[in-house]
């Protein structure tokens, strides 16, 4: 789009040039001055044809980097979906843990009280043979 301009630009110029000779002007300072606009508008594209370049290898280094990132994200959300299972799998367990250690205090609990009654049972008897003589 830019070289189109610029070869439009360049027609008006050989044009111009062209109807010059007929106001007066010199052929050679007319064909000098449309060499130095060739010029230029040659350096000018040369300058954008390197900013073009400049911006498509800075484009292709985000890309990269875009994808490095993206490789990133899948490796930490692929870590993330291991450590939630983990998580869950830990969870159920610990809840069975817990399950079983209330069965054992319930256990325990009732163990202890047979005991205290047993006890109490035999400090009753010992206290009764005590009292009775024998």
């Amino acid at each position: 789009m830019i070289r189109r301009a610029l070869f439009l630009a360049l027609a008006v110029l050989i044009v111009g040039s062209l109807a010059g000779p007929a106001t007066g002007g010199s052929l050679d300072d007319e064909l000098k001055e449309i060499r130095q606009s060739v010029l230029a508008l040659s350096a000018q594209i040369d300058d954008v044809a390197a900013e073009k370049s400049m911006l498509a290898q800075d484009v292709l280094a985000a890309q990269g980097k875009l994808e490095a990132v993206e490789a990133r994200v899948a490796t930490a959300d692929a870590k993330l979906t291991r450590i939630s299972l983990e998580h869950e799998e830990r969870t159920a367990a610990l809840t069975d843990i817990r399950a079983e250690l209330a069965d054992r205090f319930a256990t325990l609990s009732f163990i202890r009280s047979q005991r205290d009654t047993a006890l109490e049972d035999a400090k009753a008897s010992v206290l009764n043979a005590y009292m009775n003589g024998g």
